[in-house]
């Protein structure tokens, strides 16, 4: 039976190459959230490792357990995630990627294509396609990380395949960010014209700072965003500052309608 209504967190966290507190973080979130009735949880673009050109050892081995772990428990909660991270093959090679962990048991592979030229100096592109469409109660989520949003609208999903698109990123905005206007950048107005075709509810999840682990003086400071299937944008959260979007979405006809964004400080 398909949900008439669902609720999506958004996790926007601190950038920090530590494996073991990403993962107690993310722990600790998804308790969190389960309190607060989210049925699956979103996070930035490589949040189990960090984005960073030097990631601690991220192989599948060294990986495992924590995924184990996170799975675990948000199977125990009812809870779906999208959790991204750095992932290091047998060869040698780095990719962007993450995984889609239903609480039914099964976890789900992907990887990012759409590499900018300074990411490919680090990161491997795949050498086959890999699944962006994850169903959750009855949810298709589409799947495009960071500036991918930038590409054509159908380059990893068909618009009549997804309810909502998940967009985990690291992403500096403007402090001055306007929807669709000049202040938002090459990479907003991109968004904007994208979501404007998708006629889909958009869910940005960006980190929240770069903290003492990670000192590069470029990079996020928050403000993940939601926009509705309207292209109209309903919430960005605020800078610098851990906190978690939750987004209630409910199903009217077709299509999925944002309903209510509440915000909440995370304690980390």
């Amino acid at each position: 039976m398909r949900a008439s209504r669902v609720r999506i967190g958004l996790s926007q966290m601190p950038n920090t190459t530590s494996v073991a507190l990403n993962a107690q973080r993310v722990l600790q979130n998804i308790d969190t959230l389960a309190s607060l009735g989210v049925d699956m949880v979103i996070y930035p673009e490589c949040m189990l490792t960090g984005f960073s050109a030097a990631p601690q050892a991220c192989d599948e081995h060294t990986l495992r357990p924590h995924l184990d772990r996170i799975h675990a428990l948000a199977s125990q909660r009812g809870m779906g995630v999208l959790l991204p991270s750095v992932l290091q093959d047998e060869a040698g090679a780095y990719f962007n990627a993450g995984w889609m962990m239903s609480p039914m048991g099964a976890r789900y592979l992907f990887m990012k294509t759409g590499l900018t030229h300074s990411e490919l100096r680090f990161f491997s592109l795949p050498a086959y396609g890999l699944g962006r469409v994850f169903v959750h109660n009855g949810v298709r989520v589409g799947v495009v990380m960071c500036r991918e949003v930038a590409e054509p609208a159908d380059a990893y999903f068909s618009r009549d395949d997804v309810d909502v698109v998940a967009w985990p990123a690291y992403w500096r905005w403007g402090d001055e960010m306007e929807w669709g206007g000049r202040e938002s950048g090459e990479l907003g107005l991109a968004a904007h014209a994208r979501a404007g075709e998708w006629e889909r509810p958009l869910l940005q999840v960006n980190f929240s700072e770069n903290d003492a682990q990670d000192t590069r003086d470029a990079g996020p400071n928050g403000r993940s965003v939601v926009v509705d299937a309207h292209n109209v944008m309903r919430h960005q959260a605020m800078a610098t500052m851990p906190t978690a979007l939750v987004v209630e979405l409910e199903r009217r006809g077709a299509r999925w309608e944002v309903v209510e964004v509440r915000e909440y400080l995370l304690a980390l």
